[in-house]
């Protein structure tokens, strides 16, 4: 009886981690929306008034729909991009916005290449530039967070698989007591 027990035990527990790892859901991409204004010889900022050059460091996570809400703030035309090679000049495969001036412009890209780039204005990429990180899923977690980050539905499986192997583990030594009240 003992080691049957113990094998309805081991195999409920074996499930049960089955279950929970089949329930982990991969890390969903975010929409994260950045405000910037660019003056010439200025940099960017996120205020007009504010820019400086390097401007802000931006960062994001693979996967994320990026907008930029993009001003011009002493009514030059310009066009954002990141430049993932750090040449000073666009290559076809880098995100690049419409143009903007006096009337601002919202795009959105996804941010695809997993790196730290200079994100730069076109007409003007050594007087406008910034940081731009795209980090990748499995890298560290977010300050302030726990490495075991776990949702509901894990939470819910987990619960109902060890509630599960204490019943089976009481209604064992139950039984085993019975069994030894029987002998003596």
């Amino acid at each position: 009886m003992r080691n049957r027990i113990g094998r309805i035990l081991l195999v409920t527990a074996i499930l049960g981690l089955a279950a929970c790892l089949g329930t982990m859901h991969p890390a969903a991409a975010a929409d994260r929306t950045f405000t910037l204004y660019g003056e010439n010889n200025n940099g960017w900022g996120f205020g007009a008034g504010n820019e400086t050059n390097p401007g802000p460091a931006l960062s994001v996570t693979v996967g994320d729909n990026v907008t930029l809400v993009l001003h011009s703030t002493d009514g030059n035309t310009y066009r954002w991009y990141l430049d993932y090679n750090n040449d000073s000049a666009r290559q076809g495969v880098e995100p690049r916005s419409p143009n903007f001036g006096t009337t601002p412009v919202t795009w959105n890209f996804t941010a695809d290449t997993v790196g730290t780039f200079r994100y730069r204005a076109q007409s003007s990429p050594a007087a406008m530039w910034g940081m731009f990180t795209v980090r990748n899923v499995t890298t560290q977690p977010p300050p302030g967070s726990t490495p075991f980050q776990l949702d509901a539905s894990l939470m819910i499986v987990l619960g109902i698989v060890l509630g599960f192997v204490a019943v089976l583990a009481i209604a064992g030594a139950v039984a085993r007591k019975k069994k030894d009240e029987k002998k003596a």
